[in-house]
């Protein structure tokens, strides 16, 4: 079992390694955003092949757009693991 304790506004777990929540977190973050931005994108695009310029009252490359930016937010994320994991 791992025990919380909070110290000076710091979480501190016992039994793991430090920064090893927080790099976990950014990893799943990127991987959920990459599932959203993905998903959108090919939307989009989907609808856009089909001829269609509106995608329940918002416009294909808005959508298009969105997807990018969720892209965006997963490489971020994976970045911010790659440079937690360097500073251990």
């Amino acid at each position: 079992m791992l025990r919380v304790a909070a110290a000076a506004g710091h979480i501190v777990v016992a039994g793991l390694k430090r920064g090893y929540l927080m790099g976990t977190m950014l990893i799943w973050i990127g991987r959920s955003a990459g599932i959203v931005g993905l998903a959108l994108f090919g939307l989009a695009v989907e609808a856009r092949l089909a001829g269609m310029y509106w995608i329940r009252g918002f416009q294909v490359g808005t959508v298009l757009q969105a997807g990018m930016a969720c892209m965006l937010v997963a490489c971020l994320g994976y970045v911010a693991a790659l440079a937690e994991t360097s500073k251990r």
